[in-house]
């Protein structure tokens, strides 16, 4: 044996082995989580890639039904539920799935954001008044009969009377609380805080409103918008607004890009959105309501037959029941390699040639809610 060889301990031999344990299991630990961010990554990049493709068949979709729903009518024509885009929802295989389309009409609904009257007032029309048309003439004139009953003093200085916009509301919640079980909450404690969401002042109205010093001082804060809403779901935001009031309310308001769009479209309701009809005017009570949709021609109402139909010495004012509709809301249902995704669309009817109209996105939402 050489002079220079030691004989390694065998205690030094058993702590060389324990380190190379050691050093194996980190490597093994290190490289398994590397392939799990490798895994990871791939699966996020394939989900992100199916996603991108749903979206853009979505779209293509949404192109399908605009075309769809142009067919049927011109710029001045009647809408009505006998049209082709009311009566045959599509759909056509893709490979890995199917796209499926619906169009329903955006007018059966009333519209939140026509309660900030004090936009109205001022000459405000929308959040984009620079880019769209000017209001039409239907429109025009209920604007002047909202100012002149905003501006006419109430004969009850200690009530004064409620802008249109606010008591059509107040009605149609009324005639809900009717059918749902809601304990404790009553018309004007919905209404106003919805007017001071919308309104871009920080005064609250009357006694059941609410501005940023009551949401600021939750434990979560944040602020009233004081801008028209962007969608309905925003209504959980507002005070009074529970779970429980939401979903009892919510298929009865929709949110239109304009606070002077007050009108209900009554060749396109359902006999179930009966009471929005009630809602809209005091001399319609629920049996006549139903009564009307019942009795509905097939081509839709105009205006000679909706009145001729009515029973002698009824005086109902038809300012806000129309018979056609500017507003639609496309949904389109990608099915695609398992995986759902749903858009909807609401589209604005902005005119056209004679045998179609055209169609303008107004805004997208994507899922269900």
């Amino acid at each position: 044996m050489s002079a220079f060889q030691k004989k390694v301990p065998t205690k030094q031999r058993g702590v060389t082995l324990l380190l190379v344990i050691v050093i194996v299991a980190l490597v093994s630990l290190i490289s398994a989580q590397l392939i799990e961010q490798a895994n990871f990554s791939e699966r996020r990049t394939t989900l992100m890639l199916g996603r991108d493709q749903a979206y853009q068949l979505a779209l293509g979709g949404e192109s399908l039904a605009s075309n769809w729903l142009a067919l049927g009518f011109d710029s001045d024509d009647v809408v009505h539920l006998n049209q082709p885009w009311a009566t045959t929802p599509f759909e056509f295989p893709i490979e890995g799935g199917m796209i499926k389309g619906s169009v329903r009409d955006a007018q059966t609904c009333f519209n939140l954001n026509s309660l900030d009257t004090a936009a109205q007032n001022s000459g405000g029309g929308s959040k984009d008044d620079s880019s769209r048309d000017e209001p039409r003439s239907d429109e025009r004139e209920l604007n002047r009969d909202q100012n002149a009953q905003r501006n006419t003093p109430s004969s009850d200085p200690n009530n004064p009377k409620k802008p249109r916009s606010q008591e059509i509301y107040s009605n149609l919640i009324n005639e809900i609380l009717k059918q749902a079980d809601l304990q404790g909450v009553t018309a004007d404690s919905l209404v106003a805080p919805v007017v001071d969401w919308i309104d871009q002042d920080d005064l609250p109205t009357g006694i059941d409103g609410a501005e940023d010093l009551l949401y600021t001082g939750f434990e979560v804060p944040y602020r009233a918008a004081n801008s028209l809403m962007a969608s309905k779901s925003e209504l959980r935001m507002v005070k009074g607004y529970s779970a429980e009031v939401y979903a009892a309310l919510k298929d009865y308001v929709c949110v239109l890009p304009r606070n002077d769009v007050n009108t209900i479209n009554v060749n396109t309701l359902l006999p179930e959105q009966a009471i929005l009809l009630t809602a809209m005017d005091d001399g319609i009570d629920a049996s006549l309501a139903q009564s009307i949709i019942a009795n509905r021609p097939e081509d839709g109402f105009d205006d000679a037959s909706f009145k001729a139909q009515l029973p002698d010495n009824t005086k109902i004012n038809t300012d806000r029941i129309v018979f056609t509709s500017n507003y639609f809301v496309i949904r389109i249902q990608v099915n695609l390699k398992g995986a759902v995704f749903v858009m909807r669309s609401l589209v604005e009817r902005t005119g056209g040639q004679k045998d179609k109209a055209e169609f303008r996105v107004v805004t997208r939402y994507f899922g269900e809610f």
